[in-house]
């Protein structure tokens, strides 16, 4: 790769292909939020996708009171003049791009649903693709 260039990727779309929402009706106070996320990297061609699945929990003393999950797919595509193989994209950078998409279904969901929204904060969503589970 020339770190000169730019990675030759297009972000053709995202999806938000499943989604599961469950709350109780009263929330009480000082709840801890446990997010857990997976991801899959599919390549065929010059086309490549991210899936990642998100695990949002809120709890108190174990006990799930509210439980959001998701599944967005990012759709990428090698341009005209590739700097970067698509699998080296995928995993490395193709999370940055799809996160805030998260973010904003997650803070958009909880607010939606009568509750203080989650609004998850800058992190380094690579990272947590690997170590799989942050509480907050």
């Amino acid at each position: 790769m020339d770190k000169t260039k730019q990675p030759g990727i297009e972000f053709n779309g995202i999806i938000l292909s499943e989604i599961s929402f469950k709350r109780d009706a009263i929330l009480p106070v000082g709840l801890n939020v446990v997010i857990n996320f997976s991801s899959v990297r599919n390549i065929d061609g010059e086309k490549g996708t991210l899936i990642i699945d998100t695990d949002l929990k809120l709890l108190k003393n174990e006990k799930v009171f509210v439980n959001l999950l998701t599944k967005h797919v990012g759709l990428f595509s090698l341009d005209n003049n590739p700097n970067l193989n698509m699998d080296e994209f995928l995993k490395c950078h193709a999370a940055a791009l799809v996160f805030p998409y998260i973010r904003e279904s997650i803070s958009d969901i909880t607010c939606k649903a009568g509750m203080n929204p989650v609004i998850l904060p800058p992190m380094n969503i690579i990272a947590l693709l690997k170590d799989k589970e942050v509480s907050l």
